[in-house]
């Protein structure tokens, strides 16, 4: 495992590989369990044929040929479900991942289509953080409409939310596929282990005169195969439940901090971004979400800085300076004609003098 922690690979493929790795890694230590308990199981039982007949020079390579001439067949078959099991593990991987991934893309489009509109799925309607990525989104459009950072209002349902909140419909699917692997995986293996007691009955037929003591003592056997296979198979749920705690615990993580960062800037924070731990998953889709917010508020500070050149010219224009005119000998004004008044200039001229009046004609 640590072979994929060493390739050149972005997180989210790593986590995808490790965590395939993993759900294929536990029945192949089951396997190893079971053949461990099978190796004794045949010793215990080559003791048995030892003691029931005259020992020859061939008993130990004819007896072990003999139970094991066909279990070479099972070979392509076992390399057939673990490659399987990866892509079950691969497959549940990319659905630990699958909010983050959709919301990455989305922030990524929503940079170029101001207009494009986050839908949600029946399924993704009970995720908490996809029902708030689309709040997000919809303030996101707000403030780009209307041009200015805006505060809004976070319904109390999530406003309550002050940490880690477990994921219960992706454990749930976790839970499913483990009862399927574990089904499939229990059933092989007690196929298997039939078909081992079943030539060694064989063998018994075919080499022992048959006694009652010796049925029973075959029971017994048949007893201890069917004990080696439970014991596989707890262990098995307890590896993969132990699996699952770390796998929800690092997602789970990653899900409360793209949360948090949301949360702060719909509330008029956007300076904060999404900063997670070195190899966490969700990474990638995170960078197109800060790019979201880094772009937005690079596109509502250009556009307030705009409105003010455009009031600053606007004011400009308003005001008519008169002081060179006073100064100018082509007007005719004297400085003593210009009254200043809260920063203007004013012009004070002298009426002009009456006109003589026109005589009458009689």
């Amino acid at each position: 495992m640590n072979i994929i922690y060493d390739l050149k690979l972005s997180n989210d493929t790593k986590f995808k590989h490790v965590t395939a790795f993993k759900v294929a890694f536990v029945p192949f230590i089951s396997l190893i369990i079971i053949s461990f308990g099978f190796w004794i199981f045949l010793e215990t039982m080559y003791g048995f044929f030892l003691s029931s007949m005259i020992n020859t020079l061939n008993l130990k390579e004819m007896f072990y040929k003999q139970i094991l001439s066909d279990l070479k067949n099972y070979i392509p078959l076992l390399l057939l479900y673990f490659v399987f099991l990866y892509v079950i593990g691969f497959y549940l991987a990319n659905l630990l991942l699958r909010s983050f991934k959709k919301i990455g893309k989305f922030a990524a489009q929503l940079t170029d289509e101001p207009n494009a509109e986050f839908k949600l799925s029946t399924l993704e309607k009970r995720e908490y953080l996809m029902r708030f990525a689309q709040l997000f989104f919809d303030y996101i459009a707000e403030s780009r409409g209307a041009g200015v950072v805006l505060k809004s209002e976070i319904p109390m349902k999530f406003w309550n939310i002050k940490g880690v909140v477990f994921d219960y419909l992706h454990y749930l699917i976790y839970v499913l596929l483990l009862f399927v692997i574990t089904i499939v995986t229990t059933l092989g293996l007690d196929y298997m282990s039939k078909d081992v007691y079943q030539k060694i009955t064989n063998f018994a037929v075919e080499v022992l005169q048959i006694k009652q003591n010796h049925m029973l003592f075959f029971s017994t056997q048949q007893e201890l195969l069917s004990s080696i296979v439970m014991v596989t198979m707890v262990t098995m749920v307890l590896v993969y439940f132990i699996i699952a705690n770390n796998l929800f615990a690092k997602t789970n993580g990653v899900t409360y901090a793209y949360f948090r960062t949301l949360k702060d800037v719909i509330q008029g924070n956007w300076e904060e971004r999404i900063n997670l731990r070195y190899g966490d998953p969700g990474a990638d889709d995170a960078k197109f979400v800060n790019q979201l917010i880094d772009f937005v508020e690079e596109e509502i500070d250009e556009l307030v800085e705009l409105e003010e050149i455009i009031a600053a010219d606007k004011d400009e224009g308003d005001a008519v300076d008169f002081s060179d005119m006073a100064e100018s000998p082509e007007t005719g004004l004297q400085e003593e004609d210009v009254i200043h008044h809260d920063g203007l200039a004013v012009l004070e001229l002298e009426s002009p003098p009456p006109l003589p009046p026109i005589p009458n004609k009689k």
